[in-house]
C-alpha cells in the first residue's frame, strides 16, 4: 500500500471539541429533515463564531466540531480567542433553543472542552484530503475533557490556562482520570472574562537604580565624573567612590531586559567608542570565536595602535589554529598573552566593549575576556556583558536585573504608544501590564500589537508570538524556518543554498569560476535572498545585516521559529547545511564542530561524532583542553551504543582522557574504566599505538586514585607490551609509568632504573607521539621522577636530572610537564634544606600553574613556599600552609598526599610548633601505611623523632633500615645520623 509523507508543522495549538448534548435522543425523536436542520444550524453557528475569533474548524465529526486556534494562522492572544469563542457558542446554542429548538419542541445544549500543546497539524495525506489533520495527544485530550464536562459548560485543562494567564475566571478546579489518558489531568470549568482593577499611579523611571549604578560606572570610567561625591549612595561597598574600568556583567532571564538597559548608556558613550560583541549557542565549542569576533571589529579602530594590537591578536588566533610547530600550551599562552596586551591597549583609549550573551561564551574567550577585564582595571574603558544565570566571568561586578514591578512595566508600555504618536488607553495599558509577568520583552510584543490594530496579543510563550508575526508573511515562513537550522547568526549564502536559490553555497563551484558563464545565475540568486532577507528585517525576525550574515533579533526567536519544524525537515535542513558547510571548506576550518552539530541534528550520528572528535583533537593541541573535553563528551555520547565505527570511538576516548588529565589533573575520577575501555576499542581496531597508550593510561589513572599495586601491575603491562612487539613507545611509556608508583611506595632503586630506562629510550619528538602535544611529557617525568629517586638514594645525579626535567618541559613548552618537573625539584630543595632556593622554585612553580589554571600544582606551590617562609623564620606562613594542605587533603587525588603532610610537618617545625609537628609526622606515617606511599618515611620518622620523645627513636632505626633494603640509602643515612644526633653520639 503507497504511504504518504508527512507535511505539516510543529505548534502549539488550542483545540475545542464542541458536542450537541443527547443528539442520538434527539435523531430518534425528530423527523430526519427537522434533526438535520437542528445539527446544521449548530455546526453552522459554531462556525462563524469561530471564524470571528480567528480559528478555524479542523474537522465536522457527526454532530461535533473540532476546532483549533494557532494554526495555519496564529495568534498571540489564540488562548484568549478560544476561550471567548467557547462561552459564545455555549451562548449561541441556547439561543438556538429559545428560537428553533422552541418550535421543534426541543432543548439543545452542547458541552466544550479545550486544551493546548504541541501538535503536529496540516493537510496531509493522499492528494485531494480536504481536511486538516491533527496528530498528538492534544485533541485526543481536549475530547475527552468535553465528555468529562456538563452540559452547557466549557471544560478546560490546566496546560490552557495556564496560557490563559488568569484572563478569565474559573470555577470547580480538580484533577480528573480521563478515559484513555494515563496521568491524571488538571480540570476547571471556564467562566467568565476577568475584570480588571484601575491603572496603577505613581509610575517610576523604570531601572532607574541599575541605570544610575551602570552610568555612574561608565563615568567615572571615562573621567567624566570622579565618583568622589556620592548623592545617590556608593555603588561599591567599600566606599562611596565607583571603580574606574575593569568590566560589569548584566545578569537576568531571558527577555528581562538586560540589553535595554546596557543600550541605555549609548547617550553617555561617544559612537566610536562604543564596540559591541554578540556571542552565538553554536559557537560556544569553537575556542577563541567570541575574542576573534572582538578582535575583527577593532582592526578598524580609528586609534591604528589599538587597531595594529587587534590584528595581532586575530593573528595569534589564526596561528594557534593554524601551526603545527607550536605545542598546545605555547598556543594557548601566546592568544592569553596578546589577550593581555589587547586589554592594556583597548585601556590606553576610552572604548566601552559591550559583550552580549556571555552565557554562550566560549571557555577560550572566557579566559581572554577575564585576562581583559583585568587589564582594563583602573584604565579609560570597561567592559559591559550581559549574562542569563548563572553568571561566571571572573570577580567582575555583577548588577542582577530581576523582573520588572508593573509600574516600571507600565513605563515602557506608554512609553511606546507616545514614540509612535498612539497613546494608548490607561485600561489597555493595565491589560497588557498584568499580561506581562514583569517580562518587559513581552510588555513590548502586546504593546506593539495593540498600535497595530491586531487585538493586544498574549505573550503566553514566545513561540506563538513569532508564529503570529509570520503568519501575517506566509511567504517568508519557510526561509525563516530554513535560517532558524542555522542558529542565531545566518550566513546569508548558506540560507539560499537551503532555501534553494541560484547562487547558494550549493553552486559554489560555478560561482568561484569566473569563466563558467554563471555570474548571471549568480547575481539573480544574491538578488533574491537580499530579498528574502530584508523582508525578514521588515518583519522584525532578522536583525540588521553585518556583512554576508544576519542575525535573529532575539535567539528565543530562533528557537521559537525552529520548533514549529517537524522533525524530518529539520534532518533534512541539518544535513543540507552540513553539506553546504563541508564544500565550502567547513571541515578544514574551526567550522567542523559546527559541522558536526548539523549532522547530529540530522541524525546522521557517526559522521557528526567524527567531526566532534577532529574538532576536540584541535581544540586540545591549541590549549582549549575544557572544550576538547566537551567535545569529545559530546561526541562519545552520540555513538554510546554502536560499534559501527570503533575507530571514531577509540579517537574521542584517546582524546577525552588526555584532555581530562589536563583540565583535572590529578584530581580525575572514573579515569580507569575510561582508560579500559579505550583499550578495548584499540585492540578491535588492531591500533598498537593507541593500545599501548591505553593501557597506560590505566597505570597513570590507578596511580591517581592511590591504587599503587594496580599501577604498577598495568604499568608492567606496558613494559611487557612493548618488549613483545619491540615497541619503542610502549616501552617508553611502561618504565615511565613503573618509575611513578615504584617511587611512591618506596622502591627507590627500582624506581631510579626504571627512570634512567625512560630517558635512555626517549627520543626528540615524542611529546607529540606519546602525548598528542598536550599531556604530561614522558622524558620530564621520568627525569623528574628520576631525580627524587636519585636524591632518596644518594645518587650524585640528583640535581643533574631535575635541571633536565625542568630544562625539557621550557624546551617543549609544555607548562603542565613543566609544573611536575618544578614540583619535584621544590619537594627535594625542602628536603635537602635549601630553602631559599625552594622559595624560588615554588614561587615560579605558582606562577606557571595559576597562568594556565593547574589549581592541583597551584596548592603544591603554595604549601612549598610556605614551608619555605617558615623554615627561614617566617612567623605567618602556617596560616597559608593550613589553607593550601586543607585543599590538597580534600581533593579527589590520593596520590603522593605524604608529600604534603611532610612540609606542612616542617612549616610547623621551622614555626616552632614542635609538638603539632611530631603529630603531623605521625599521622604521616600512619597514612603512609595505610596507602602503601613509603618513599618519604625516613624523613617523616626523623621529624617525628625530633619532635617528639624518645619513643619515637626506635622506630627511626627500624625505618631507617627497611629504607635502606628498598635501595633508599640517603633515607637511611639521614635518619641513622638523626638518630645519633638525638642520642648524643656525633659520626
Amino acid at each position: 500500500m503507497a504511504t504518504t509523507a508527512v507535511a505539516g508543522e510543529r505548534r502549539l495549538l488550542t483545540v475545542m471539541f464542541c458536542d450537541l448534548v443527547g443528539s442520538t435522543a434527539l435523531s430518534e425523536s425528530l423527523d430526519p429533515e427537522d434533526y438535520a436542520e437542528v445539527v446544521l444550524s449548530y455546526q453552522e453557528t459554531g462556525r462563524q463564531i469561530v471564524e470571528q475569533h480567528g480559528g478555524v474548524v479542523a474537522q465536522f465529526v457527526g454532530d461535533g466540531l473540532v476546532i483549533q486556534f494557532g494554526y495555519p494562522t496564529a495568534h498571540e492572544d489564540d488562548a484568549e480567542r478560544a476561550a471567548m469563542a467557547a462561552l459564545a457558542i455555549v451562548d449561541a446554542v441556547a439561543e438556538l433553543t429559545a428560537g428553533l429548538g422552541a418550535s421543534l419542541r426541543v432543548e439543545l445544549r452542547c458541552r466544550v472542552g479545550i486544551h493546548s500543546g504541541v501538535t503536529v497539524v496540516g493537510r496531509m495525506g493522499a492528494q485531494g484530503r480536504n481536511d486538516m489533520s491533527l496528530f498528538g495527544t492534544t485533541a485526543n485530550i481536549a475530547a475527552r475533557v468535553q465528555e468529562d464536562g456538563e452540559p452547557g459548560e466549557v471544560s478546560v485543562t490546566g496546560a490552557f490556562l495556564d496560557l490563559l494567564g488568569g484572563a478569565f475566571d474559573v470555577d470547580c478546579e480538580r484533577e480528573v482520570t480521563l478515559r484513555g489518558i494515563a496521568d491524571p489531568i488538571r480540570v476547571a470549568r471556564l467562566r467568565n472574562r476577568s475584570r480588571r482593577l484601575a491603572a496603577t499611579p505613581g509610575v517610576v523611571v523604570a531601572r532607574h537604580s541599575e541605570r544610575q549604578r551602570l552610568s555612574r560606572r561608565w563615568l567615572a570610567t571615562s573621567g567624566i565624573w570622579g565618583g568622589d561625591s556620592d548623592a545617590g549612595g556608593g555603588t561599591e561597598e567599600s566606599g562611596g567612590g565607583v571603580r574606574r574600568g575593569g568590566g560589569i556583567v548584566v545578569v537576568g532571564v531571558a527577555g528581562v531586559g538586560k540589553s535595554t538597559l546596557v543600550a541605555s548608556l549609548r547617550s553617555l558613550v561617544d559612537a566610536s567608542s562604543w564596540v559591541e560583541v554578540r556571542c552565538r549557542e553554536l559557537s560556544m565549542l569553537t575556542p577563541f570565536a567570541a575574542l576573534a569576533q572582538l578582535a575583527e571589529l577593532l582592526t578598524d579602530d580609528s586609534s591604528e595602535q589599538l587597531a595594529g594590537v587587534a590584528r595581532s591578536v586575530s593573528a595569534a588566533v589564526g596561528g594557534a589554529t593554524s601551526s603545527g610547530a607550536q605545542s598546545a600550551e605555547q598556543a594557548w599562552r601566546l592568544v592569553i598573552e596578546a589577550s593581555r596586551a589587547f586589554g592594556r591597549a583597548i585601556g590606553a583609549h576610552e572604548r566601552l566593549l559591550f559583550i552580549e550573551d556571555v552565557h554562550w561564551l566560549d571557555p577560550s574567550s572566557r579566559a581572554a575576556v577575564v585576562a581583559i577585564i583585568e587589564e582594563l582595571a583602573g584604565s579609560r574603558s570597561m567592559i559591559v556583558a550581559t549574562s542569563r544565570p548563572p553568571c561566571s566571568l571572573g570577580d567582575t561586578e555583577v548588577i542582577e536585573v530581576t523582573r520588572m514591578n508593573d509600574a516600571e512595566i507600565g513605563e515602557i508600555v506608554v512609553g511606546i504608544g507616545e514614540a509612535d504618536g498612539v497613546p494608548l488607553a490607561d485600561e489597555l495599558v493595565e491589560l497588557i501590564v498584568g499580561r506581562a509577568a514583569g517580562v518587559p520583552l513581552y510588555a513590548a510584543a502586546m504593546a506593539r500589537a495593540a498600535i497595530a490594530g491586531i487585538g493586544v496579543e498574549v505573550p503566553d510563550s514566545l513561540q506563538a508570538s513569532l508564529l503570529a508575526r509570520l503568519d501575517r508573511h506566509p511567504e517568508l515562513t519557510r526561509v525563516a524556518q530554513a535560517a532558524s537550522v542555522l542558529g542565531d547568526l545566518v550566513d546569508c549564502r548558506i540560507l539560499a543554498a537551503l532555501a534553494g536559490l541560484p547562487g547558494g553555497d550549493q553552486d559554489g563551484d560555478r560561482r568561484r569560476d569566473p569563466g563558467s558563464g554563471q555570474a548571471g545565475d549568480t547575481e539573480q540568486g544574491t538578488a533574491a535572498t537580499d530579498a528574502l532577507v530584508d523582508a525578514l528585517i521588515d518583519a522584525e525576525i532578522l536583525a540588521e545585516r553585518v556583512g554576508g550574515s544576519a542575525s535573529f533579533s532575539h535567539a528565543l526567536l530562533r528557537e521559537a521559529i525552529y520548533q514549529s519544524l517537524l522533525q524530518r525537515d529539520r534532518r533534512r535542513l541539518h544535513l543540507a547545511a552540513a553539506e553546504t558547510i563541508s564544500a565550502d571548506g567547513g571541515r578544514d576550518d574551526e567550522r567542523l564542530a559546527l559541522v558536526g552539530h548539523h549532522l547530529e541534528q540530522a541524525n546522521e550520528l557517526i559522521a557528526a561524532a567524527s567531526c566532534f572528535a577532529g574538532a576536540a583533537r584541535r581544540s586540545a593541541r591549541r590549549g582549549a583542553f575544557a572544550e576538547a573535553v566537551a567535545l569529545s563528551e559530546r561526541g562519545l555520547a552520540l555513538i554510546a551504543e554502536s560499534t559501527d565505527d570503533p575507530a571514531v570511538t577509540l579517537d574521542l576516548t584517546m582524546t577525552l582522557g588526555n584532555a581530562r588529565l589536563a583540565t583535572d589533573g590529578y584530581g580525575g575520577s572514573d579515569l580507569v574504566e575510561l582508560w579500559r575501555s579505550a583499550e578495548r576499542l584499540a585492540v578491535a581496531a588492531d591500533d598498537r599505538q593507541e593500545q599501548s597508550s591505553a593501557m597506560n593510561g590505566q597505570s597513570a589513572a590507578a596511580l591517581f586514585e592511590g591504587n599503587y599495586p594496580l599501577a604498577i601491575e598495568r604499568a608492567e603491562r606496558v613494559r611487557s607490551f612493548g618488549e613483545q612487539h619491540a615497541d619503542r613507545s610502549a616501552l617508553v611509556r611502561g618504565h615511565c609509568s613503573l618509575a611513578i608508583p615504584l617511587l611512591f611506595t618506596g622502591e627507590i632503586a627500582a624506581s631510579l632504573h626504571n627512570a634512567r630506562q625512560a630517558i635512555e629510550l626517549s627520543r626528540d619528538g615524542d611529546d607529540q607521539l606519546l602525548t598528542y602535544g598536550f599531556g604530561t611529557d614522558h622524558r620530564v617525568i621520568a627525569a623528574s621522577i628520576g631525580g627524587m629517586a636519585a636524591w632518596l638514594a644518594d645518587d650524585d645525579q640528583t640535581d643533574a636530572l631535575l635541571a633536565e626535567a625542568v630544562a625539557h618541559g621550557e624546551r617543549i613548552e609544555s607548562p603542565i610537564s613543566l609544573c611536575l618537573a618544578l614540583q619535584q625539584a621544590v619537594t627535594v630543595d625542602l628536603l635537602a634544606g635549601r630553602f631559599a632556593a625552594a622559595q624560588v622554585t615554588g614561587d615560579r612553580l605558582e606562577q606557571i600553574a595559576v597562568r594556565f589554571a593547574l589549581p592541583f600544582y597551584v596548592e603544591l606551590a603554595r604549601l612549598a613556599r610556605a614551608t619555605a617562609s617558615a623554615c627561614l623564620g617566617g612567623s605567618d606562613a602556617i596560616s597559608e600552609a593550613t589553607e593550601a594542605l586543607g585543599v590538597l587533603m580534600g581533593g579527589s587525588s590520593a596520590m603522593g598526599v605524604t608529600v604534603a603532610v611532610i612540609q606542612f610537618a616542617s612549616c610547623q617545625e621551622g614555626c616552632g610548633q614542635t609538638a603539632d609537628a611530631g603529630a603531623t609526622a605521625r599521622f604521616g606515617l600512619s597514612l603512609g601505611r595505610q596507602t602503601g606511599e613509603l618513599f618519604l618515611e625516613g624523613e617523616l620518622a626523623a621529624i617525628a623523632a625530633r619532635c617528639g620523645s624518645g619513643d619515637d627513636w626506635a622506630d627511626l632505626l627500624r625505618i631507617a633500615e627497611e629504607a635502606e633494603g628498598r635501595g633508599a640509602l640517603g633515607s637511611a643515612r639521614r635518619a641513622r645520623a638523626t638518630h645519633r644526633g638525638l642520642s648524643g653520639i656525633y659520626a
